[in-house]
């Protein structure tokens, strides 16, 4: 529940929802000083301390603003044909149980057509959150691309909960990763950050890369952290390499800030994104070079089409 509150909280943030994303990150420390007392309570009581945090009343504050703002006919369209998607794949069913293989597979690429979605176009929100988050960290930074070798058209529903949960990637990015301008000046760097995301294809594998060009992942700081949580003992964590150190990041509560801002130090949100990309059989690994900042390479299983056909 607190991983899902935070990646909520990251979601309204992309939105720029101004009353439930303040609350929510009340509702996550109180769930945070809770946290022991609601574990050892029976279920009715954890049901209860929800019930009375009226998420559903701060989320109706924000789309009531929206209608004022925008009018209640801001949703309607005209000569749209507006279709289920569960009806489509239903008819995508129906098409491959009726029809021989070659029509049906000609019938199923047109449609798949209408419902999949470039890859690249699913990241394409973050191009704003980015500009957003740093600028009120005060910290200038280029506009975020993505890039994409090829059309790689995937089914958005399957990839959509591990996209949602890059918000944890990209705050870090910009929370930890990205310095001030002047640390960046003094440092020989372009006072401007730089956040850059890549889509390439392997046989059927999507390949993301998420970058960065600010400070490297402190290798000795996180074995000094594990250590300190009891994740390893001292003698096993002077045997672990860097990159094996790196999957710490990844842990429930583990985090290398002392405190914490709205955007990280809880110590979930990477926790959130690596349980995502492995529900859907992925895998993410970290690399992180001094003084040229980190990344994070993802491989994710390919369901989708290339090219565009």
């Amino acid at each position: 529940m607190y991983r899902t509150v935070h990646t909520l909280k990251g979601n309204f943030g992309q939105l720029d929802f101004v009353h439930i994303v303040p609350r929510l990150h009340e509702f996550e420390t109180k769930l945070s000083a809770c946290k022991r007392e609601l574990l050892e309570a029976p279920p009715e009581s954890l049901a209860e301390f929800v019930a009375s945090h009226r998420l559903s009343d701060w989320l109706e504050e924000d789309l009531t603003l929206l209608e004022q703002t925008l009018g209640d006919a801001f949703l309607r369209t005209s000569n749209v044909l507006t279709i289920e998607e569960e009806k489509i794949t239903g008819l995508e069913r129906k098409i491959g149980e009726l029809l021989p293989p070659p029509a049906a597979d000609e019938l199923l690429a047109e449609l798949r057509k209408l419902r999949y979605r470039p890859f690249s176009e699913l990241l394409a929100k973050y191009s704003d959150w980015v500009r957003k988050a740093a600028a009120n960290l005060g910290k200038p930074i280029y506009p975020l691309v993505v890039e994409q070798t090829e059309p790689i058209l995937v089914d958005p529903e399957r990839y959509r909960p591990f996209v949602r949960s890059l918000v944890h990637v990209f705050n870090n990015m910009l929370d930890h990763g990205i310095e001030e301008a002047e640390e960046r000046a003094l440092s020989g760097k372009d006072p401007i950050g730089l956040i850059i995301c890549a889509v390439s294809s392997e046989r059927d594998t999507i390949r993301l890369i998420i970058a960065n060009d600010g400070k490297d992942i402190d290798a000795g700081q996180i074995r000094a952290r594990a250590v300190a949580k009891g994740i390893y003992s001292a003698e096993t964590a002077a045997r672990l390499t860097d990159e094996e150190l790196m999957s710490c990041i990844f842990l429930d509560g583990f985090s290398t800030k002392d405190g914490e801002t709205a955007l990280s130090g809880r110590g979930v949100g990477l926790a959130a994104v690596k349980r995502e990309t492995e529900r859907i059989g992925g895998s993410v690994r970290v690399e992180s070079v001094r003084g040229a900042g980190t990344t994070f390479v993802f491989r994710l299983p390919f369901h989708g089409m290339k090219g565009g056909v």
